[in-house]
């Protein structure tokens, strides 16, 4: 999993450079999980865009899903 999502960071961040993976799918989640749910107000600021695979982890989508959860 982790080569493959290298090669598609590399096509937004072609600086990037994959680190050394270790061989397993054994992995920990940090935290608790805080769900945010898009809705239209979102996706007409964020709308999806083929090209732009990780446009919706950025910290700006974060941040308005986040203030709107807590609002």
């Amino acid at each position: 999993m982790g080569n493959y999502a290298g090669k598609e960071v590399i096509k937004t961040l072609p600086f990037y450079q994959s680190p050394t993976f270790f061989d397993s799918n054994h992995f920990t989640r940090a935290g608790n999980f805080i769900i945010l749910y898009p809705d239209d107000a979102y996706y007409s600021l964020y709308p999806n865009e083929k090209d732009k695979v990780f446009k919706h982890h950025a910290l700006q989508p974060y941040l308005y899903l986040l203030e709107k959860k807590l609002s």
